[in-house]
């Protein structure tokens, strides 16, 4: 996966997420976010088991793919960056 995205949308959207997001879950994978990327967006979703939110934010895909990230680490890595006006790419390095 490999896709450039404006920091400011995605943090947007990544703020609904984090809503979702329990930062003590007692099964470790609802502590993360699930990044898809295809087309010319990124698709962020969230669940605690009992609600669930898929959110989209326009990306310009490279490369499509997936990926679980921490979510709580990922959104204060997004929120640093939110703060400029460059935008943010995100590579994974294994397929």
């Amino acid at each position: 996966m490999d896709i450039r995205v404006d920091a400011r949308a995605l943090q947007s959207e990544l703020n609904l997420a984090l809503g979702i997001v329990e930062s003590k879950a007692t099964i470790p994978i609802l502590s993360n976010l699930l990044l898809k990327a295809e087309g010319d967006h990124v698709e962020l979703a969230a669940t605690d088991l009992e609600v669930t939110l898929r959110t989209r934010c326009p990306a310009e895909v490279v490369s499509p793919g997936g990926i679980t990230v921490p979510a709580r680490k990922f959104g204060s890595i997004v929120r640093a960056f939110a703060t400029s006006d460059a935008p943010l790419s995100l590579k994974t390095t294994a397929e």
